[in-house]
């Protein structure tokens, strides 16, 4: 990291830390951010320095990411390991969200996904 980029990467963390404190002001504040293994490090790094200073704050801050991912973050915060569905939990939920899912696609989907979010087109669940 060049000299310069340090106290601008520092200058735009503290920014977003003084907007979310600033919105948390009226009410308070839920950062979600799915898929956080898919950031580049620059913002995962404005987003950590966020996460080690909200102790005072009405913010939280819920960020889903791969274990392996995870656990290389050097972060003082509360980490939940909550795993992949079980297949029949997986089975429910295809049911519940996409009722006209096809029975071929509904039986094959959680095995071959593992716990990764499912996307297919709309003729991909009608099984076409």
């Amino acid at each position: 990291m060049s000299e310069t980029e340090q106290p601008e990467r520092f200058l735009t963390s503290l920014a977003a830390l003084e907007l979310l404190g600033t919105i948390a002001r009226a009410a308070p504040v839920l950062v979600c951010i799915a898929e956080a293994h898919w950031m580049d490090r620059p913002t995962l790094d404005v987003m950590t320095f966020i996460a080690r200073r909200l102790a005072s704050e009405p913010i939280a801050i819920l960020m889903s990411m791969r274990p392996e991912s995870a656990a290389s973050l050097d972060l003082s915060i509360t980490k939940v390991d909550v795993g992949a569905l079980r297949d029949d939990t997986a089975q429910a939920l295809l049911a519940r969200e996409h009722p006209g899912l096809s029975p071929l696609m509904r039986g094959r989907g959680p095995t071959r996904l593992k716990g990764t979010r499912w996307r297919c087109s709309s003729s991909d669940r009608r099984g076409r």
